[in-house]
C-alpha cells in the first residue's frame, strides 16, 4: 500500500562529490525522520455529536482516481476494515442506511510536489607536473519530486447531505515491502485521524 515516501527521478548534470552526496543524504534523512502524518479536522458548528450513535456506509464510495495505487481493492478493503474497527471503538454501531445517524465515507488523493534541498559541490582546478591549482566550493539546490497522499474521512448528515465532520491525514508516499506492513500503516493512519473525533476531544499523543 501507500506509505512514507518514494523519491522519483532527479536529473543533475554536475559531478557528484562526497561532500555533495553527504548533504543530500542528510537532507533525505531529515525529511524521513520529521515527516510522518499531518492531521487536519473540520466540523459543522452546532452539531450535537453526542447524539450520533449509528452509521452506515455512504452508497457512493471512493471514486476511481485513475491511479492504480489508490484504486487498488486491497488498499480500499484495508481502509474500510480499519474504519469499521475505529467506528466501533469510538462508540458507533453499524446499521442500515435508513436508520443511520450519519453516513461514513472516505476518499484518497495523490499530489506530486517539487522540493529543493541545499547542496555543496567541489570544483577542482587544473593539475600540472604534480601540482594542483586549488579548488572551490559551489552551493546550489537539489530538486527532487515527492508524492504525497491524503486520506479524507467524512461523516455526513443523511438528511442534509452536508459534511458534519471531516478528518484527514497527509503523508509522504511509501511503498512497504509486505502486506503486513501496508496493513499496519493503514491502521495507524485511520486510528490517528479518528482519535480526533469528536471535536473538542483532547489531542492524543502519537506514538
Amino acid at each position: 500500500m501507500l506509505e512514507f515516501f518514494q523519491i522519483l527521478d532527479s536529473t543533475v548534470d554536475r559531478q557528484e562529490t562526497p561532500m555533495r552526496l553527504l548533504v543530500v543524504i542528510l537532507a533525505s534523512l531529515t525529511i524521513s525522520a520529521c515527516s510522518d502524518l499531518i492531521i487536519r479536522t473540520d466540523y459543522q458548528p452546532g452539531t450535537d455529536f453526542s447524539a450520533l450513535k449509528t452509521y452506515a456506509w455512504l452508497p457512493d464510495m471512493q471514486q476511481k482516481t485513475g491511479n492504480p495505487a489508490l484504486d487498488s481493492s486491497l488498499l480500499n478493503n484495508r481502509i474500510r476494515n480499519a474504519l469499521e474497527y475505529n467506528m466501533r471503538a469510538i462508540g458507533f454501531r453499524s446499521v442500515n442506511p435508513d436508520q443511520a445517524d450519519v453516513y461514513l465515507t472516505y476518499y484518497l488523493t495523490l499530489e506530486s510536489r517539487l522540493e529543493s534541498f541545499p547542496t555543496t559541490t567541489t570544483y577542482y582546478g587544473g593539475y600540472n607536473h604534480g601540482r594542483s591549482y586549488g579548488y572551490a566550493l559551489g552551493y546550489g539546490n537539489e530538486i527532487q519530486e515527492f508524492q504525497y497522499n491524503t486520506l479524507y474521512i467524512d461523516l455526513i448528515s443523511p438528511t442534509s447531505k452536508q459534511i458534519l465532520w471531516r478528518g484527514s491525514a497527509e503523508s509522504l508516499l511509501e511503498d512497504s515491502s509486505s502486506p503486513e506492513q501496508r496493513e499496519q500503516r493503514v491502521n495507524k493512519i485511520v486510528s490517528t485521524i479518528m482519535q480526533e473525533y469528536p471535536p473538542g476531544r483532547a489531542p492524543s499523543k502519537q506514538k
